[in-house]
Order: C-alpha cells, then structure tokens, then sequence
C-alpha cells in the first residue's frame, strides 16, 4: 500500500482508526501461539473496536498469557471446554458491535486484513458475509496461496466443491453407511475437507484422515535410523488391512514434490517399499477391486512451479488448477457428473469393441525406436473407465482416465520399448530410457537420468522385471491437448499408451478377481509387490493387432484409435 493510502485510513493523532468489528479468538491448549495471533490483530492499519477471546476449557496456561499481557481492546472469557463451535457461537453472543470477524487462535492476519474487510463492507452495504483468500505458512518456506477466489469468472469454490461432489459420488461412489478412507498431502487440507464434507451428505458412515508430507517423509529417508526401511508400521498396516476387509472406499489425494526424495539413498526407496508385504491384503483388495478406490490429484507449489518453471508460484497454481480441471470435465457449472457418465460410455464402447476382436497379440513402433510384440493371455479382457466392485457397485479408480487397458501374457513381450515422457518414481525423475526386453522379462536398461533408481524398481521382486498392464490412450485427448508435461504418472499416463512393470490387475483375465495368485499365474498374469506405469505413446505411434485366424487390424494409427 503506498503511504498516502496508509495515512487515510489513520486518525488525525496517527493511531489507526477503528470499525465496528468484534474479533472472536476461540482458544483451546493454544499457549503457543495465542500471543502471535492477538499481536496480528493489534497491528492491523484498521483496528477492531474489540478483541473477545473465548478460553474453551484449557488445560494449558494460554488463558493466564492473555491476563499476564493486559492487552488493548481484549476481553478474556472462560466456559467450559464445548468444542470450537460453542466457543464461536459464545464470542458471538458476547459481542457488542454489528460485524464478527473469527481468527483461530493458531493463525495469524496479514496487517492489512481488516482494512480490506471494513473497505468491502463500505462498498457491499448489502452483504452479510465477507472474506479474504489466505496462505500456507511452513517453517523455512515461502508463504504460499492455495487458491485463488475466481477463475475465468467462474467461482473457484463453485469448482472445488463440484470436484469434491464428483471425486465422492463417481470416483468412490460412497455407499450409504460407508467409511471412507482419505490419504492427503497437508498442503491440501482445504480439499480434504471439502471432499469429507461431500462423503457425509451422501451418507458415510465416518471419514478417517491419512495426512502426508512431503518435508517428513524427505527428513525420514535422509536421517531415521536405517532400520525403520524395513518394518512397516503395525498400526498403519492394521488400518489399512482393516477397512480394506470392511469394504472401505478409498481417496488418495495425489501432490507431491516430483523431486521430494532426490538424493535420498536407493536402497532405502526399495527396502522401504519392500517392506508394504504387511498391508498385502489392502494391496490385493484394491488391485482386485474389492472394495472402491480413486486417485486424484490438487496442485501445491513445488508441483506447479516444476509444470510451469518460468511462472510466478501463484502464476504457476492457477494454471495448474486450470490444467487439472480441464482434464477432470470440471466447468464449475454442476454438470461434471453427466459429463463423466457420458465419457465412461465412450471408454466401454472401446472396451466392447476390443474384447470382440479378442487379439492374439499386438505390434507397436514409432520413430523413438519402439519396436515391441506384446502377446496376451488366452482369456484376457479389457477394462476401462468405470470398475464394479466387489459389493456390485461401479466406481472410477482415476480421475483423470482416458485409458483402456488389459494385461500381457507374462512371458509374451519381445522387443524393444523406449519412454516417451519422463517417469517420477519415488520422489526421482527419471528421463530418456528404453528397456530391451526378451520372453517378458526386462534383461537390459539404459536412462539418461535416473537410471540407479530404475534398476532399483526393477529389482524390488522377482516380478518387477516383469510385465502387468497394457494400456491404450488416445495422443488426441483433453490431457495430452494441454501440451503439459505434468509430472504425474496419475495425468501423465492419460496423456499416452503406457506399459506397466510389476503387478498385472486381476480383472484382466476372465474370473480373475476370484482366482488365488497361483491360479492367476497359470493364466499368464505377473505377481509381484508393486506396479509402475510408464508411458511410451506418441503422435506417430502405430499398433496393429492379430487376431487367433490371424488377421491384421490397425488399432493406433498416428497416436490415435483406429478402430
């Protein structure tokens, strides 16, 4: 603000001036950060006329701070602890002046805050609700917003909330008396709630939070004692275990620093994902569509500033908002549902047409170098965009998803298979690769960047080395239209054919998710603990199909379906 605006909104003694505003402060066992928030509010250039902060039964000494300091304009009262809400709804009713302003008693406002507030309330005289956007602020890093209020004249929540509705009532398609399971970067917390808050107006039965991030899990693979790799938590694999048996719906919110574990020792990476045998059931239940899963993901700088390096960190988050809402059929408009039931009938006419000429094998090539036969089982099936689960219901594992896919006869692969995008695996990019690859077993590897980490992948188990998805994805689709790269498997393999190594998923072979992992090898299906797409599809990729009499079919010509 330059000074001359400044020195308006002051007295002529050059106190700041007041508004009829009553600030309420909830305070529960906040002794730590009470005193920084109330000096956020003292320091605003437009003061309150009051400052109410409402002691909610601590049991820390954050109420006797706020007597000690006698500071200006507060008022300190004490009720029994009632929750956050009763506290609010308590400074409310305590309140002497027209508007109520709340700050939770572990933020802060920037000093300014009011002054906007009191501005915005001159100019909308008929308004009753007014607010500001905010930041994230974590140690040692720049302050960052997660959001902007509007977005090409569309309302930013109006776009959330729909995401939200959408991830909940397509992606999960949460049953009435379901749990919910919510693994979220805390970056993203505002998502999260917005996506909790979606699952209970459907009807959930409870929402359990799984919170990551990306600082912990760097400081841990860098300096916990080695060895922590190679256990997996009990409790966690017990949660995971348990609802998965329960018939769970799980959300996993994809964002994450694409460079997060950069430097950090592969042999950690490996062992540490070795060690996630103990929540098999979990993995086989959602492998084997046992209960409802989807992956989604919401931007937070480090991702957005890697897609858009040349943008300003909030340049660099909007855009990336606009990309992810784009590729996810998100207007604003409330119709996204529709729109995703009309896509998923488009992916299950590719998927009719594919099971109905049942190839025998199929031949890629393009001018990367490409030259692969990809055989299939006897009894494969495709899939794609929605799955049912195990309890009869349809839900969609991606969002975003443009793919078709089933799985390689294990030992069927020959030939040569080079990368069309880079691949981000374990917090590393890995850039420019090509596996040679003979009776479906990866005998050979080379990567410009990235190739200790590669290897390692390779190598977690025995069927690491080999195959367990084919995918087909159009070059001409919403995601690979945008000409972004993402970094994220999760969009970046909606934007090309992609390959899997490790895992193939069950439902590829006829009666699969009913078969024990024996019988799903008999019929040409890899096992092994993990399963990493990689993508190889571009604009001239050619992919001809052979049928049992032996007949030809283009099925890619130039990157798209020829079918």
């Amino acid at each position: 603000m330059k000074q001359e605006e400044r020195n308006n909104n002051q007295t002529e003694c050059g106190k700041p001036a007041h508004a009829a505003i009553s600030v309420v402060i909830p305070l529960y066992n906040g002794a730590a950060y009470i005193e920084r928030s109330i000096h956020s509010v003292l320091a605003q250039t437009v003061l309150p006329a009051e400052i109410l902060v409402i002691d909610d039964g601590s049991t820390d000494n954050g109420a006797a701070l706020v007597m000690q300091k006698n500071y200006p304009l507060v008022r300190l009262i004490s009720q029994a602890n009632a929750g956050v809400s009763a506290a609010r709804n308590k400074g409310i009713s305590e309140s002497r002046y027209e508007y109520v302003a709340f700050l939770d008693a572990d933020d802060q406002w920037t000093d300014n805050h009011l002054e906007i507030i009191a501005g915005l309330i001159k100019k909308y005289p008929r308004c009753g609700v007014f607010g500001t956007s905010y930041y994230f602020c974590r140690p040692g890093k720049k302050p960052f917003l997660p959001v902007l209020l509007f977005s090409g004249g569309v309302s930013m929540e109006n776009k959330l909330r729909e995401y939200a509705k959408l991830l909940i009532e397509v992606g999960l398609n949460v049953q009435k008396g379901q749990t919910v399971v919510i693994r979220c970067p805390v970056e993203c917390a505002f998502f999260a709630r917005l996506c909790a808050s979606a699952a209970y107006d459907v009807g959930c039965r409870e929402v359990v939070m799984r919170w990551t991030d990306d600082y912990m899990n760097r400081e841990r693979f860098l300096r916990a004692d080695d060895s922590v790799f190679d256990v997996f938590p009990v409790w966690q694999a017990e949660m995971l275990n348990g609802y998965a048996d329960e018939g769970a719906a799980f959300l996993n919110i994809s964002a994450c620093d694409p460079e997060a574990l950069r430097g950090v020792d592969p042999d950690r990476l490996t062992r540490a994902s070795r060690s996630e045998t103990a929540i098999q059931p979990y993995v086989n239940a959602v492998m084997s569509n046992g209960c409802p899963w989807c992956v989604a993901s919401v931007p937070i700088p480090s991702w957005a500033k890697k897609v858009f390096p040349d943008a300003s960190e909030e340049e660099a988050m909007t855009k990336l908002w606009d990309a992810i809402f784009t590729s996810v059929r998100i207007s604003g408009d409330g119709d996204a549902v529709a729109r995703w039931q009309e896509h998923t009938a488009l992916l299950r006419s590719r998927v009719d047409k594919l099971n109905e000429l049942h190839f025998e094998s199929l031949y890629y090539e393009n001018s990367l170098g490409t030259r692969l036969n990809i055989r299939l089982p006897e009894k494969h099936v495709w899939s794609g965009g929605s799955n049912l689960c195990r309890a009869g219901f349809p839900f969609v594992a991606n969002m975003p998803t443009e793919e078709v896919f089933t799985a390689p006869l294990r030992e069927g692969i020959d030939g040569v298979v080079y990368s069309a995008m880079p691949l981000v695996h374990n917090g590393n990019i890995i850039e420019n690769f090509h596996f040679v690859i003979k009776d479906g077993r990866i005998v050979d590897v080379h990567a410009e960047k990235g190739e200790d980490i590669l290897r390692a992948a390779i190598a977690e188990d025995e069927g690491a080395s080999y195959f367990g998805e084919v995918a087909l994805v159009p070059y001409d689709s919403p995601i690979s239209n945008q000409k972004i790269l993402f970094y994220n498997t999760l969009f970046d393999e909606n934007a090309a054919c992609h390959l899997a190594f490790g895992e193939a998923y069950p439902e590829c072979v006829e009666g699969g998710e009913a078969m024990s992992k024996e019988e799903r090898k008999a019929a040409g299906l890899n096992d092994s603990n993990t399963h990493v797409d990689f993508m190889i599809g571009t604009s001239d990729l050619s992919i001809i199909g052979t049928t049992k009499d032996g007949r030809e079919v283009p099925v890619f010509v130039n990157g798209s379906f020829a079918l």
